[in-house]
């Protein structure tokens, strides 16, 4: 048996051998064969830099890209030893020992590559920095790998380590527009290199790996992890000891301003979208991991954006803003003066009366310092002299200043939000942020806010009771006030705005009005599980500890208390638009280098993803859409949102959309469509605890300006179809010249006039909200529901829509016990009334002449008399 192991291992041996040298003798020759075709030359020459240009969907420049040309550098001497030690924990902790590469990382690529897996990455800071300076970052292949390893020796044999690090810190791409580790300290912390604290370090360095996925602007909580662990692993190094790590990572988060960031290179242009460019600069950072220059390659990148449509969606938000913020500062100064009026001096008279040396403040009446000592000491004893002394209003006084003056902060703004996109598509074709980009507020509110969406969330959940066929457009709920128990046994019982109750109403109504008790209602006969289902599908969320944090079980869920962003919204409704089917937003249409060269076509792969990967995912079933869409249409015609139908003007276009308030009315919303776009607007706070006022709702702070931007842009529509009509016309003329009998394709108008095609494409299309086949549309009674008798009047009996399986047969009961009901009140009547007529000459007994105060027995007369004895 000894001997049988023994051969086994020898000849396993053999062949580990074998296959290394087989490798070996690969990598070698395809090293060798990569040098010989390397220009010696290129060694230590640059490419010069050259900005790179974003155009719109018709062409048009949007920005430019560039580099600062006045760029500090700065010395490895003059950085922070922990900044060193930061980079080589985290990139290259052999970089002082190994000659430029580490064999056995470089190994493990070249095999990934040949076997077919993934690329790996583990290349030395050498290696990377050889790779920014000479290799084509576009490639991800052996190939590049290997021009990078000739590179890193030639490195190597030319500086020295120390150097190396320098032109690394100093050349690096750091993410947010900065290169070198000076703008990237100057972006993030506001000061130079040379003063940041060994969390700041960190914080660096870990954005050199993936900038998109680490920045604590983007991701804060994915930031704070990594850097975290970096910090322990330098504990670990020895590098530094864990108290001085543990106190650098607590200030560094104790001091953290999401809303604040210094500014970096893109805020030295002009930008007719700015909010726009950072997204798309954030795409493309996606899509090839970080391997391009954008600010030196002097790339062309066409997008999706219409700058028409933008500069409608510039403006009136900016308008709009610049007057909330203006009322809302009124409002905070007001509440200010009450609480200098009030609350100090009511603090001054108790301690005064009490002897209470702790509330005595009147030596600290600037507001700030009142609230701090409010805070720590003086709501316990205030607490205590309201329930010695049964003083209630000094504990109800002091609270409700106090909540007050949480709101003030002199960086407490209205911020608001515009996104539009194409229903089938998935364009964007405009984008407002926030109330203003600059080196101050670089928060895309449109992409990356996480506010609630109020009872624009509403539908989400209304499309899955409709698909389950729990509901109709018709089903009556309950809209009275009532109390919901929670899974732990709590009690929850919400109200409508303004306390105002409907009773029975029709589930499309319901929806219409945005009634918050028939929402609950809803929720309970479909369930949490099937509400987040679906809802999750539709903003398009799908990793399941995401959609477990983002979606809490309780029945304030159908009131909208998720977190969410105006994109995910229109995304959401976007599929209602189009018949169910899911779209992915899209930003990019293609790519070229410097050469002209189209490196990237993310449009190329959306069409062919759609045409042979199956079409768009139907996310719901297209009638469930179509009657979703009907419904909505409704809030637009005598809903929420017809407060500002006149603001759309004569369009054509069907319109449908919902509006959306959250608690406080700290957020307003306004989502709606039409066949060609979809429109997501809101307002609300960069932080919390502001308060845009109670007559500030969704349905009159943002409907007004989505239904002025609506109209614009589908006016703008009118006018690039008739420029794209009368262009088709010529185009048939030309064609009909050369003898071709045809009509002109988009292809021809877009070749022969030199106008991009993806704009042409969408004018071209004849969009409706196309009613599917599967649909049944029936008279109902509004009061019951059900089918109408002969006792329900003409004014509540409407043609609804259900799915074929739902249509109920029973006829409405609830206006024939209305009839009954009154016929019987008025028997009481004639037995208790008596009239004397005292007019001897006329005997009215034998006439025909009613009674006008008798209710008559043919139900066909009953509605005229109820009309005309109804006071």
């Amino acid at each position: 048996m000894k001997i049988e192991k023994t051969h086994i291992v020898r000849l396993l041996s053999l062949m580990l051998v074998g296959f290394c040298l087989v490798i070996g003798l690969g990598v070698g020759a395809t090293f060798a064969g990569v040098v010989n075709n390397i220009n010696q030359e290129d060694f230590g020459v640059v490419k010069m830099a050259e900005a790179s240009k974003i155009y719109d969907i018709k062409g048009r420049l949007i920005t430019e890209l560039f580099a600062e040309q006045k760029r500090e550098i700065v010395s490895i001497n003059e950085m922070p030893p922990f900044l060193i030690q930061a980079i080589l924990t985290r990139e290259d902790r052999d970089f002082y020992n190994h000659g430029g590469f580490n064999f056995w990382s470089t190994a493990r690529a070249a095999v990934n590559n040949v076997m077919g897996g993934p690329l790996v990455g583990a290349s030395t800071i050498t290696q990377q920095l050889a790779g920014l300076l000479y290799a084509n970052r576009n490639e991800r292949t052996i190939f590049r790998k290997i021009v990078e390893l000739y590179y890193a020796l030639q490195l190597e044999k030319k500086l020295s380590k120390d150097e190396i690090l320098e032109l690394y810190l100093n050349q690096m791409y750091f993410g947010h527009g900065c290169y070198g580790v000076e703008a990237a300290s100057q972006f993030h912390f506001g000061h130079s290199v040379r003063d940041i604290t060994p969390a700041e370090a960190v914080m660096l360095v870990i954005q050199l790996a993936n900038w998109n996925e680490y920045s604590p602007r983007k991701n804060p909580v994915k930031a704070r992890k990594m850097q975290e662990t970096i910090l322990n692993d330098m504990v670990d190094l020895g590098y530094i000891d864990r108290e001085t790590a543990l106190a650098s990572f607590e200030d560094y988060w104790k001091n953290f301003d999401i809303t604040k960031s210094a500014a970096g290179a893109f805020t030295l242009r002009k930008d007719l979208a700015p909010y726009f460019t950072m997204y798309v600069l954030q795409q493309l950072d996606e899509m090839v991991f970080g391997n391009l220059n954008v600010y030196q390659d002097g790339l062309e990148i066409y997008t999706t954006l219409n700058l028409d449509f933008q500069t409608e969606a510039e403006a009136l938000m900016k308008d709009r803003l610049e007057e909330v913020n203006q009322d809302y500062s009124k409002e905070l100064s007001i509440k200010e003066t009450a609480a200098e009026s009030y609350f100090v001096p009511l603090l001054d008279l108790l301690s005064l009366s009490y002897n209470m040396p702790h509330m005595h403040v009147d030596k600290r009446r600037h507001m700030i310092n009142t609230l701090d000592t409010y805070a720590d000491d003086i709501n316990p004893t205030v607490d205590i002299v309201s329930g010695l002394f049964g003083f209630s209003g000094a504990k109800d006084v002091t609270k409700e200043t106090y909540g007050w003056q949480l709101k003030r902060s002199k960086r407490t703004q209205v911020q608001g939000a515009l996104i539009s996109i194409d229903p089938y598509t998935g364009y964007i074709y405009a984008m407002v942020g926030g109330r203003e980009f600059n080196s101050d507020n670089q928060i895309n509110y449109a992409t990356q806010a996480a506010v609630n969406p109020g009872s624009s969330f509403k539908p989400l959940f209304y499309s899955a009771a409709l698909e389950e066929r729990k509901i109709t457009p018709s089903t009556i709920l309950k809209d009275v006030q009532m109390y919901f128990q929670e899974q732990n046994g709590r009690l929850y019982i919400p109200n409508n705005y303004g306390d105002h109750y409907r009773g029975d109403v029709p589930a499309r109504d319901a929806l219409c009005f945005s009634l918050n008790i028939p929402a609950i209602n809803v929720l309970q006969m479909i369930g949490f599980d099937s509400a987040i289902s679906m809802a999750s599908k539709l903003l398009g969320v799908h990793d399941p500890a995401e959609i477990q944090r983002m979606f809490p079980r309780y029945w304030s869920l159908a009131l909208g208390i998720i977190q969410t962003s105006p994109l995910s919204m229109a995304r959401a409704f976007s599929t209602f638009a189009n018949g169910g089917k899911g779209i992915e937003p899209i930003a990019i249409l293609y790519v070229k280098d410097r050469n002209g060269r189209i490196i990237l076509e993310p449009e190329k792969e959306r069409v062919a993803k759609t045409q042979y990967g199956g079409g768009l995912p139907q996310l719901i079933k297209p009638q469930t859409a179509y009657m979703m869409t009907d419904i909505l249409q409704g809030t637009v015609q005598y809903g929420t949102i017809s407060y500002a139908k006149r603001y759309l003007g004569d369009i054509s276009y069907p319109l449908a959309g919902k509006t959306g308030t959250t608690q406080n009315w700290h957020d307003a919303w306004t989502v709606g469509y039409s066949p060609y776009f979809t429109t997501a607007v809101w307002f609300g706070f960069d932080k919390g605890g502001g308060s845009l006022g109670t007559h500030r709702t969704g349905a009159t702070l943002a409907a007004p300006i989505w239904a002025k931007y609506m109209r614009r842009i589908h006016e703008q529509l009118d006018k690039d179809r008739k420029e794209y009509q009368e262009l088709s016309a010529q185009a048939e003329n030309e064609l009909r010249a050369q003898g071709i009998s045809r009509n002109a394709s988009v292809e021809d108008i877009s070749r022969e006039n030199h106008i991009p095609i993806y704009w042409l494409q969408v004018v071209s299309e004849n969009r409706r909200f196309d009613r599917p086949s599967g649909l049944v549309d029936l008279d109902v009674c509004t009061k019951s529901g059900l089918r109408p008798s002969s006792y329900c009047h003409p004014e509540d009996i409407k043609r609804e829509l259900f799915y074929p399986e739902t249509v109920l047969e029973k006829e409405c009961t609830i206006c024939r016990d209305e009839f009954f009901k009154a016929m019987d009140s008025q028997e009481k009547f004639d037995k208790t009334v008596r009239v004397e007529i005292d007019i001897p000459s006329v005997d009215l007994s034998n006439s025909d002449i009613p009674d006008p105060r008798r209710m008559p027995d043919d139900p066909d007369d009953y509605f005229e008399w109820k009309e005309r004895n109804k006071d």
